[in-house]
């Protein structure tokens, strides 16, 4: 049986899931990891608003920067990669949380951007336990 996370009811006995408030901003050039992102993050009670690139993420973020309590960015993308959104993001709202997904594991990322404000990174795939308790942590 394999243990990758599925979107779906919980095993009896598992702890009831958790239910956040908020929206969400997620920043992701795969429209697949946009898709079930944006699916799990929603299924938390979550609103989501999804864009495909760092440039568009800018543009939202703009129009809006009081309307987002969490970005979920991608870290590499073509164009605006996600280091680079994430600068542009904290300039206008330093305060905002970010979860930081990539394909690469995280080197010194977090070190380089632990002052900067809450940071969380998660290495796809990844489960949705793990989703959970970073949008969990990082919301409060």
């Amino acid at each position: 049986m394999s243990d990758v996370g599925t979107i779906g009811p919980r095993s009896i006995g598992d702890t009831v899931p958790w239910r956040g408030q908020g929206t969400v901003l997620l920043i992701d050039d795969d429209y697949y990891v946009r898709l079930v992102t944006a699916t799990i993050l929603r299924s938390f009670g979550l609103k989501v608003e999804t864009v495909s690139d760092g440039r568009a993420g800018l543009a939202a973020w703009k129009a809006a920067p009081d309307g987002f309590d969490l970005v979920v960015l991608d870290l590499l993308m073509a164009g605006l990669n996600g280091e680079d959104t994430l600068v542009e993001l904290r300039t206008l709202r330093p305060d905002v949380p970010v979860l930081i997904i990539s394909g690469f594991e995280e080197g010194d990322f977090l070190t380089r951007h632990a002052c900067s404000g809450p940071i969380a990174y998660l290495q796809k795939p990844f489960r949705l336990a793990n989703l959970e308790n970073a949008a969990r942590s990082l919301l409060g």
